[in-house]
């Protein structure tokens, strides 16, 4: 017996090997029913947003990065720089 459920659902019963068949309606009026496997294209890669997994090389890394070295000489850091300088002409118009 074929009975109507979500795309959630439906995908839960297809991946414990279920047969799904996905129902469309078009504007002419017409159906056709497609067995979900040839919806879906073999050679489409799917990407899946996962969470990520903590590398401590990689944070460490960053880290090294991101903090100055205790070891290099302190007043090198500690100088002002200047603002950078900007070559911008202002109220002027771009001859024709």
């Amino acid at each position: 017996m074929l009975t109507e459920m979500s795309l959630k659902e439906a995908l839960k019963y297809f991946m414990k090997g279920r047969k799904v068949l996905v129902l469309n309606e078009y504007d002419d009026k017409s159906i056709s029913a497609e067995r979900i496997e040839d919806c879906l294209p073999k050679e489409a890669k799917y990407l899946v947003d996962v969470p990520a997994v903590p590398n401590p090389e990689f944070e460490q890394a960053v880290q090294d990065m991101v903090e100055p070295d205790q070891n290099e000489n302190d007043t090198e850091g500690d100088e002002q720089l200047p603002p950078p300088q900007t070559n911008r002409r202002r109220n002027w118009k771009k001859k024709r």
